[in-house]
């Protein structure tokens, strides 16, 4: 198979992975929103109000607190796949701009995809790098050859084999630019 038709292949795959997450956010954003909707509803009923001891003035302020904070974590929850929601709608016509392929002690050869955001697989394997992560900036900083990174447990050097920039639309075949 040539390389073109193994990229146009990958970029299929990649967005039909891209698809299904979509699709698993949206149904969770129903929930999440029902979930926040119920606590603001509920909230006073949820609360313990009792004013009349020391003791029972402290713990109704823990019990708003509480609901507050369920309340603010279920709207970051939202906020967050809203986020996610508008960078997927960006990848589906182009899921990446750029490959890298290094290589590493463990790792005879592994392709790295980098675009506007992550992807992943069914497997939670990363079919695309978001620019910022770590390992991006082996395309940004490095060249053929030897670069390094810096990861959670320290830097990472590793061998440059490929590095290649797409032009990818409307999810045709990429072009190599």
């Amino acid at each position: 198979m040539s390389e073109e038709k193994q990229e146009q292949k990958r970029i299929d795959y990649t967005i039909e992975q891209i698809k299904t997450q979509e699709k698993q956010i949206k149904d969770s954003l129903v929930s999440v929103k029902q979930e926040a909707s119920d606590i603001r509803s509920n909230f006073w009923d949820d609360v313990r109000v009792n004013l009349l001891e020391p003791d029972d003035v402290s713990e109704t302020n823990i019990s708003i607190r509480q609901q507050e904070h369920f309340l603010r974590e279920r709207e970051r929850n939202y906020e967050h796949a809203e986020k996610q929601l508008k960078v997927f709608d960006k990848m589906k016509n182009a899921p990446y701009f750029a490959r890298i392929d290094i290589a590493d002690e463990e790792t005879p050869r592994e392709e790295i995809y980098i675009g506007i955001g992550s992807a992943l697989d069914e497997k939670d394997q990363f079919l695309v790098y978001d620019w910022r992560a770590p390992i991006s900036s082996v395309y940004y900083d490095g060249e053929i050859g030897q670069a390094s990174y810096d990861t959670p447990q320290g830097k990472l050097t590793v061998d440059v084999l490929l590095k290649r920039q797409f032009s990818i639309k409307k999810r045709e075949t990429p072009i190599y630019v």
